[in-house]
């Protein structure tokens, strides 16, 4: 809810971007350049401009200072610039991909940058939202404001006043194409980003308006086609919105408003696809709160994402520093998140024999040899070391099953279905058995099951 807050609080969209070290000096003549965005000062250098932005990876950088021309690399559509200023919503510009824009004088009231393109459609949308920030009033009548927004509620009108703002904002987008002409698609980025906006809004009704609860998640069901467009992740206010309805999506799954990161991450794969699924499996790796949380869904991650500069980024800078910078290879997890490697295992109990029992909460022939394997464990405790391994992708559904099972945190363990070792030994199917000699080698690595107690004795009894 912090992020949600935030989102509503600010309502600030920030630019998706890579920055690139170009940089021009003032007068210098520019041509349109494919997968760049140049901005020109055209008025006294004195006067410096502060802009703020994000790139792919959620990393702020501040444009500070523009006295200069500056170049920047752009791999959406729409670059969109976000000027600091000491009001909110800040202004926001959408500079096109592949444009140069002028900086051509300062609102004197608002403070606010005037930018101009030499493409006049370009030209209308650089425009757009401080346009309909003034003539809407959003700027200082904003119903996002904490104060109004208990006001509304507690006179029973924030919902109607939710929509109202969504369709003055459509309204003024109509009007506005039929006087300054924009691109199709800015036009439906724009109609995304409001409506998505309407959305969020409704996530403060259902815990304020408890009797309009139900009719309001529908409403908020009802949209999930309607507010994925790959397009518009550029907007840092969408990929906050994205993040706060997949946590709609998984609370209203499970029916209580605390959610695991595993139930966080199996939402995303559930319910979003291409670019916005991407993003999101990134972000909840990214803003993971602790290195054994990562490292769970490490495994994971690494197969899910198809996007390679998510991928880069979180060996770099967030697996590197959990120890697991590398695909996971037989690396497993305790109840507590606690790392261990198959390996370490085995050395653990050297001198005795280990018999691996490859299962999840999910197999119900698994869980139904459980009772089996304890008896086998009372018997063979002195010669044998029994340990469980879970390929369970849900790490709430493996504890909690765990604990049915009366499994002990020293024997029991979580690991990848796309570990190394699953893979060499072709785990495919569950229940599955490995037994290992003394000193750590493979016996076999399809072992009878539990309930085979004479011909398990036997094999024992030669080891």
């Amino acid at each position: 809810m912090k992020t949600l807050l935030l989102t509503i609080l600010y309502g600030a969209l920030i630019p998706a971007i890579v920055w690139s070290q170009s940089s021009n000096r003032r007068g210098s003549s520019y041509t349109a350049e494919e997968n760049k965005v140049t901005i020109i000062n055209q008025i006294d250098p004195n006067c410096a401009f502060f802009f703020s932005a994000i790139d792919k990876t959620d990393y702020w950088k501040d444009i500070d200072y523009i006295k200069k021309d500056i170049s920047l690399s752009v791999e959406s559509p729409y670059l969109e610039l976000q000027q600091n200023l000491s009001f909110f919503p800040q202004p926001i510009f959408w500079c096109r991909n592949g444009m140069q824009y002028l900086i051509r004088g300062v609102d004197k009231k608002t403070h606010t940058a005037l930018m101009s393109a030499s493409d006049k459609i370009a030209d209308n949308e650089i425009r757009f939202f401080s346009s309909m920030t003034d003539s809407l009033n959003l700027r200082t009548g904003s119903i996002e404001r904490i104060s109004q927004i208990k006001d509304f509620v507690n006179r029973g009108i924030y919902t109607r006043m939710c929509k109202e703002k969504y369709d003055k904002k459509l309204a003024y987008l109509e009007g506005y194409q039929k006087a300054h002409p924009t691109s199709r698609l800015f036009s439906d980025l724009c109609k995304t980003s409001f409506y998505a906006d309407y959305i969020n809004q409704l996530f403060l009704a259902i815990k304020r308006e408890p009797s309009r609860a139900d009719s309001l998640k529908k409403v908020m069901l009802a949209a999930h086609p309607q507010i994925q467009n790959d397009e518009l992740l550029f907007s840092f206010q969408y990929r906050l919105f994205c993040q706060a309805y997949n946590d709609f999506l998984a609370q209203n799954k499970y029916q209580r408003d605390s959610i695991s990161l595993s139930e966080r991450y199996n939402s995303v794969k559930e319910n979003f696809t291409g670019k916005i699924r991407d993003y999101l499996l990134f972000s909840i790796i990214h803003a993971a709160p602790s290195d054994k949380q990562v490292g769970i869904l490490l495994p994971d991650f690494y197969n899910d994402c198809n996007d390679e500069t998510y991928i880069s980024y979180i060996r770099e800078n967030v697996a590197a520093k959990a120890g697991t910078s590398v695909p996971v290879k037989d690396l497993l997890f305790t109840t507590k998140l606690d790392k261990v490697s198959l390996q370490q295992i085995i050395d653990q109990n050297k001198g005795k024999l280990i018999y691996v029992d490859f299962w999840a909460s999910w197999c119900s022939p698994c869980r139904a040899m459980m009772k089996e394997s304890k008896l086998l464990h009372e018997k063979f405790k002195d010669k044998v070391a029994f340990i469980y391994i879970s390929i369970d992708k849900d790490f709430s559904a493996w504890k909690k099953a765990s604990k049915e099972e009366a499994l002990q945190d020293k024997s029991s363990f979580c690991i990848s279905s796309e570990a190394e070792f699953i893979k060499k030994y072709a785990i495919k199917s569950i229940p599955r058995y490995v037994l290992f000699d003394k000193d750590g080698g493979i016996v076999t690595d399809n072992a009878p099951r539990p309930n085979s107690v004479n011909e398990l004795g036997k094999l024992f009894g030669k080891l």
